[in-house]
């Protein structure tokens, strides 16, 4: 069953494909109404449809005449797309309902129980169970995710942006985008508290702290996943090749590579924060990329907090003072001693590691940036109308919270 979840989501994403490229859908839907019909009055509904819809929106909105062309085809194909969409959730509904009972009605006055063993999906939520075991175990092949953000965010820094839209549309998109990722959020805490409420003793509720850790993991283990599938395809090649022992006890523990992995991205990241402000204060940084440098900013502060933890640790350094023979009565020789212990402060490295360690770790740094990606979530959408390039920035970061 898992397997024909795959196939299922395999199937959605090429519809999605399909939508993408216009390539597919019309001619399998007007075949389709034509076998149903025997004409073209359906697709040619749609066509009228779609000019109504753009003609309304050249009409109350600010989009040229000569767009309507491209916007048709861009209305026409997401219908079609959601027409498809329906036709295939009802064949799948269907589909299910047969299976449910061809599983649990047994004829024969009951000498054929065996039958009720589920060997196909027998409920829509069956199916949604599935793909949620679909996508645990197809993690490890999204973590590219993460990688193409930060990396999108920096060319979109210093790059030059082609792309144009209308602002308002983007804003819109974006809420929409918002209430659903937000939606799924809620829904999943509010189906945790009812399972612990009725079965179960463990406390899962949703926090700041439970968002700000669910951003750090999202950026923090994209190079732990990487790392693990170069040396799992190694070991595993290795283990084909000339069988050898590619158990934990002979492997060696990899602890250590994966927290200097952590370290190093984590510092990379925050490094380069400062040196994309350094690089806008001096003015290298365009005009419409000042949008993204308030992304790289907002990762680059997700991303602090655990980079410090690496580096420094959570304690603070006893500092080994020399002995300085600190004199009384004599102002002169009060100030000396109270010079050289200040430059032996300023020159002593544990000295500015504690003052790090105050400063990132104090409640009020770390309350700042739990809120960060939620006023995020809520400010960028409304600095797309002062900001249209950051509205594309917006969209991949709400699809990829979402995914």
């Amino acid at each position: 069953m898992i397997r024909l979840a795959f196939m299922l989501w395999v199937c959605f994403a090429t519809s999605v494909a399909c939508l993408v490229y216009g390539v597919g859908l019309e001619a399998l839907l007007s075949s389709f109404f034509q076998l149903l019909t025997g004409n073209e009055t359906v697709m040619e509904s749609f066509h009228f449809l779609v000019r109504d819809i753009v003609a309304l929106l050249v009409l109350n909105t600010e989009l040229e005449p000569e767009w309507a062309k491209d916007y048709e085809d861009i209305f026409f194909h997401l219908i079609l797309w959601l027409v498809f969409l329906g036709f295939g959730i009802l064949v799948l509904w269907f589909v299910t309902t047969v299976s449910r009972c061809c599983h649990y009605r047994s004829w024969g006055c009951g000498k054929m129980k065996s039958s009720r063993r589920t060997r196909f999906p027998t409920s829509l939520a069956q199916w949604a169970r599935l793909m949620i075991c679909v996508d645990n175990l197809t993690y490890f092949l999204w973590f590219w995710t993460a990688f193409f953000w930060v990396g999108f965010n920096y060319w979109s820094v210093f790059g030059e942006k082609s792309y144009s839209f209308d602002p308002r549309g983007m804003v819109v998109l974006s809420w929409l985008l918002q209430v659903l990722s937000w939606s799924m959020i809620i829904t999943a805490t509010s189906r945790y508290k009812l399972g612990e409420s009725m079965a179960s003793n463990e406390v899962f509720f949703l926090t700041l702290t439970n968002i700000w850790r669910t951003t750090q993991m999202f950026y923090i283990t994209a190079p732990l996943t990487l790392y693990s599938i170069i040396m799992g395809t190694s070991d595993f090649l290795r283990n084909r090749s000339f069988g050898e022992d590619i158990s934990y006890w002979v492997g060696g523990d990899r602890g250590a590579v994966s927290k200097s992995i952590v370290q190093c991205w984590t510092l990379l990241l925050v490094c380069a924060t400062f040196c994309t402000w350094l690089a806008f204060f001096i003015g290298l940084v365009p005009n419409d990329g000042v949008s993204s440098v308030l992304i790289v900013t907002f990762i680059g502060l997700d991303v602090m907090h655990p980079c410090a933890y690496l580096w420094l640790g959570p304690q603070l350094e006893k500092l080994q003072l020399p002995a300085f023979d600190e004199v009384d009565g004599d102002i002169f020789l009060q100030l000396m001693y109270f010079t050289r212990r200040c430059i032996f402060k300023v020159l002593c490295p544990a000295w500015w590691r504690n003052h790090i360690r105050r400063v990132i770790f104090s409640k009020v740094a770390t309350g700042t940036m739990k809120w960060i990606g939620p006023v995020q979530h809520v400010c960028l959408p409304i600095l797309t109308i002062f900001f249209p390039a950051l509205g594309v920035n917006t969209a991949l970061m709400l699809l990829a919270g979402v995914r």
